[in-house]
């Protein structure tokens, strides 16, 4: 089965998100009383994510901000991703202007941060990350292997992800209805308890003492370039793993034909001063991969039922990552003999066409 030609030739639009003015109200109004300083000359709504909304902030002398406000951050994200940027001065990252709590009629978590200017790699090009190799290796070296490793552990954050593998937690009792009326609700059930499963034995193989800081969250959305060259964003889950789990998150999320994987790991670890060892990249890339399945689907489920399709461009990410993988996903036996009903659930309803 080839899925390449559901994005050939095509070309798909989405609505500016930051449209919304009563949006835009709400943050200046949060701004003004979380940091009465700041002078603001322009705000716009970015995105809407699960724990926070993302603004982008513009003062009077021209400097960009980011504004994340989380009004239930009941997973401590914007806190943990706040002692990160405090604790880390790397140019290659947001500087921390404030985070804390404020309250308008409920209490909300806020965290301010200086970036530069620059695009995601979705929006930018994949191709940048290999056109600039040399400024990628630097960026990534002085963010996450020039510092001292944070407390929490790679195998931690993984039992940590698997812990909320299952509908009845990450959806709604009226989402998990909907859920069941309109697909066959069982066999995703069982399908991500498998995979949890595999993820949960596979991570027995993972070494203990890995002691690199890593992303545990790269994406073509968390890493920027701009005239400044690369910086990384969306740093809540940085744990004390391997730059092999960052490095195959990228080889996912761009596409990169499995074929070229040693190749590609080994220049890796020759910029980077790491010593390549097979057993490690390969414990890390099963545990990795089913984790991506598992990411997907799961957010495709939150993004139909629990947020009624609401956000459609990220609906739209989620079928462009599925596409990328998902010569590698069939090498995965829980998932080749569920990838026809896969196929079905995610890519016919966006596209329109049978894959």
């Amino acid at each position: 089965m080839d899925i390449s030609s559901l994005f050939k030739d095509k070309a798909y639009s989405f609505r500016d998100i930051g449209d919304s003015e009563e949006e835009k109200n709400f943050a200046c109004i949060t701004l003004n009383k979380f940091f009465p300083d700041f002078s603001i000359k322009k705000i716009d709504i970015l995105n809407v994510f699960d724990h926070y909304d993302l603004f982008s902030v513009y003062n009077e002398d021209n400097q960009k901000f980011t504004l994340k406000i989380s009004l239930d951050d009941f997973e401590n994200v914007l806190k943990k991703e706040s002692s990160f940027l405090k604790n880390n001065k790397s140019t290659n990252i947001p500087k921390l202007v404030k985070y804390g709590r404020v309250k308008i009629g409920d209490e909300m978590s806020c965290l301010l941060s200086n970036v530069p200017e620059g695009e995601t790699i979705r929006n930018h090009g994949r191709s940048i990350i290999f056109n600039k190799l040399e400024e990628f290796k630097h960026s990534y070296e002085n963010v996450f292997l020039a510092t001292k490793p944070v407390r929490r552990s790679y195998k931690g954050y993984i039992k940590s992800f698997c812990s909320q593998l299952d509908p009845k937690i990450f959806l709604s009792d009226e989402a998990v209805n909907s859920f069941k009326e309109y697909t066959d609700y069982d066999l995703c059930a069982d399908f991500i308890a498998e995979i949890k499963k595999q993820i949960k034995n596979l991570l027995t193989h993972v070494y203990e003492d890995l002691n690199y800081n890593c992303h545990t969250g790269m994406s073509l959305d968390s890493i920027f370039y701009g005239s400044g060259g690369f910086y990384y964003d969306y740093l809540h889950n940085i744990s004390r793993g391997h730059p092999f789990v960052d490095f195959i998150d990228i080889l996912l999320e761009l596409g990169v034909s499995s074929q070229d994987d040693k190749r590609l790991a080994l220049h890796f670890c020759d910029q980077l001063n790491i010593k390549y060892d097979q057993n490690v990249y390969n414990s890390i890339y099963q545990v990795q991969l089913r984790k991506k399945i598992a990411e997907l689907i799961v957010s495709y489920i939150k993004e139909v039922y629990l947020y009624d399709s609401f956000r459609y461009e990220r609906i739209f990410y989620i079928a462009d990552v599925f596409s990328h993988c998902y010569k590698r996903f069939c090498s995965v036996d829980i998932f080749e003999k569920n990838k026809e009903f896969i196929m079905k659930t995610i890519c016919e309803p966006i596209f329109g066409v049978k894959a």
